[in-house]
């Protein structure tokens, strides 16, 4: 995934699709993957509105991923920063 965060840093954003979808590929179950590609696909453009809803459900997803791994692996932390982590909205892009 440094790699592919690397392409993307670069400008090189064909290459950070291929790579983050390489580490998605490698560990399903991790979700800053899923979500760094998300990001990276922002720049690519969408084309229909079809595309648009699916980038939306694809973000939403990997942040409620991301949170619900979060809640899993710091569960102690969770009077800290459950509440916090429980109530995030997803993130809607701008189009």
């Amino acid at each position: 995934m440094n790699l592919a965060c690397t392409y993307r840093d670069l400008g090189r954003f064909d290459a950070a699709i291929s790579g983050y979808q390489k580490a998605i590929e490698l560990d399903p179950d991790m979700p800053a993957p899923r979500l760094h590609l998300c990001n990276v696909m922002i720049p690519q453009g969408y084309r229909t509105t079809e595309e648009v809803q699916q980038a939306r459900d694809r973000y939403a997803n990997a942040l409620d991923d991301l949170r619900n791994h979060f809640l899993i692996r710091h569960s102690e932390q969770l009077p800290t920063f459950g509440k916090v982590a429980t109530t995030s909205q997803p993130f809607y892009l701008p189009y």
